[in-house]
């Protein structure tokens, strides 16, 4: 058994698998502004309009430029940790030090239903999974 773990483990890290880690939230009267760190030297971006996902851009600090990226946004209800929607993110060429922009697309869950907030919109935890660079 331990070795199907080894070879699964051997297989993420050969495919580029990452989960973000914790990013940081910024309100203001158009909404909110979320950033989540990808790796160590890159960053995704997205405005959210009460519960309505709007816009991405990626940053990257490193030295080294991409040909495109992508990856899933989950998001989830922070008090529950039950997972609302899934988003397809894909971003363009991204040049060392610049920033590109990315395409966010609705692919699973509620989506319209927590389109513009009100009371029906909880307070959301972000996460990016199986993200590439290529």
């Amino acid at each position: 058994m331990s070795k199907k773990i080894i070879g699964l483990l051997v297989i993420m890290a050969l495919h580029g698998c990452a989960t973000t880690g914790t990013g940081t939230d910024v309100k203001d009267s158009s909404g909110t502004r979320h950033t989540l760190p990808l790796d160590k030297s890159k960053k995704l971006s997205f405005n959210m309009s009460g519960c309505k996902v709007e816009g991405g851009a990626i940053k990257n600090e490193g030295s080294y430029a991409s040909a495109g990226s992508y990856g899933t946004l989950i998001a989830t209800n922070s008090k529950s940790n039950v997972a609302l929607d899934q988003y397809r993110v894909t971003c363009g060429a991204l040049p060392a030090g610049g920033k590109a922009s990315c395409v966010i697309q609705h692919i699973e869950g509620a989506g319209s239903f927590n389109d513009y907030g009100g009371a029906g919109c909880p307070d959301m935890h972000f996460k990016v999974t199986n993200f590439r660079v290529f």
